[in-house]
């Protein structure tokens, strides 16, 4: 039932006969997922935060940047070195103090995609690379969990809705549209190529739209369909995938397929990171091999990284004080669990290059459990 406090917010949408107070009962019971608090993210979550959606999960493990400000609204200077999920929960609970709003700052990977997608009605992807869309396709139709698709490039957009329907029949998935990335797409980032600032917040208004059509049942939804946006000639078409393409079904079929499959590896086949668990690194250590370490965490975390204390860069600044960074030996990097030294990991090779960077698995955390069982 709503309170009348509800019905007063809410009484613009209530007023529509499609919605009404059941639309909004919907909307407030509803639970939702959105992967990326970035240029999509933060209008899609603002938008639907406002909207009255009971439950919202934010998951981004990435950091406000300055360069981010041009796009991502949500965020001001003031928020710069923050996390991303942590900050935009914060504002969406401005926004809206009678939400469930979740904060998760980490990055979606196979081995947490049940415990965040298995909660929600449904997932919006807001992310920005195709590891992702991967990801959440496949965890999202192993679930029967629909999901809002959308990606930008330059000037130009495109949203599509998939697995809306799994339940009854099985359906078209991103799989479908993209079986593969060519190496152009999987390089097609705000980052690589640049966008206009103003095209992720109407592309991210038409995911909250969709979203918001899925929970109510108004409207009809883009399942099996794609809507392209181009911002320069302000044309959109709908081109509807059923003409043209057929059902893939490709992909693990299951959660424990899912969590071994490698997907940086299906993406980009030849740039396996390397990785070292925190036994091999002791046995490393007790060899006198010569090695580095770089700690990505923000100054002050906790725990202490005895025995591999070193070079420390947070996150933010890798790539602006990657000349500290030693290319002649093997540096491992680490975090607290291992998320965010895989992110700066990322962004070394791409950026810069490097080819002697080593993941610590499990970060500090694995670290400091395996030195204390050693004492």
């Amino acid at each position: 039932m709503l309170s009348e406090k509800d019905k007063q917010r809410y009484a613009r949408q209530i007023k529509l006969p499609e919605m009404g107070v059941s639309g909004q009962e919907k909307l407030l019971n509803a639970r939702v997922l959105v992967v990326g608090a970035g240029g999509l993210g933060c209008p899609v979550l603002q938008y639907l935060a406002a909207a009255g959606v009971g439950f919202i999960g934010i998951v981004d493990d990435d950091i406000v940047d300055l360069s981010n400000l041009q796009r991502q609204v949500l965020y001001t200077e003031y928020d710069i070195g923050e996390f991303k999920a942590k900050c935009a929960a914060q504002k969406l609970s401005e926004i809206n103090s009678t939400l469930d709003i979740r904060a998760y700052s980490e990055r979606l990977i196979p081995e947490n995609a049940e415990r965040l997608i298995s909660q929600v009605d449904l997932v919006v992807d807001c992310s920005d690379n195709f590891n992702t869309r991967y990801l959440i396709n496949d965890a999202c139709r192993i679930l029967s969990k629909p999901w809002v698709y959308a990606g930008i490039h330059k000037y130009e957009g495109q949203i599509s809705v998939f697995n809306y329907s799994s339940r009854v029949k099985p359906e078209f998935s991103y799989r479908t549209l993209f079986p593969t990335p060519s190496d152009d797409q999987s390089k097609n980032t705000c980052e690589e190529t640049g966008v206009l600032g103003v095209l992720p917040g109407i592309i991210g208004v038409l995911q909250a739209t969709e979203v918001l059509k899925i929970i109510t049942g108004i409207g009809e939804v883009l399942k099996g369909k794609l809507l392209v946006f181009n911002s320069l000639t302000m044309q959109s078409q709908i081109i509807d995938l059923a003409d043209s393409l057929t059902e893939s079904t490709s992909g693990p079929a299951t959660m424990d397929e899912l969590v071994s499959t490698k997907y940086s590896n299906e993406c980009n086949p030849e740039s396996e990171m390397k990785e070292i668990t925190v036994e091999e690194l002791q046995q490393w250590i007790d060899s006198g091999k010569p090695i580095r370490f770089l700690d990505v965490r923000q100054p002050g975390e906790w725990p202490e990284a005895e025995g591999i204390i070193d070079l420390q860069i947070p996150l933010p600044l890798v790539e602006k004080e990657s000349t500290q960074i030693s290319r002649d030996v093997d540096v491992v990097v680490y975090c607290n669990s291992g998320q965010r030294s895989e992110r700066a990991i990322e962004l070394l090779t791409e950026k810069h290059q490097f080819n002697n960077l080593i993941k610590l698995v499990g970060g500090v955390e694995e670290w400091v459990s395996f030195r204390e069982k050693l004492l």
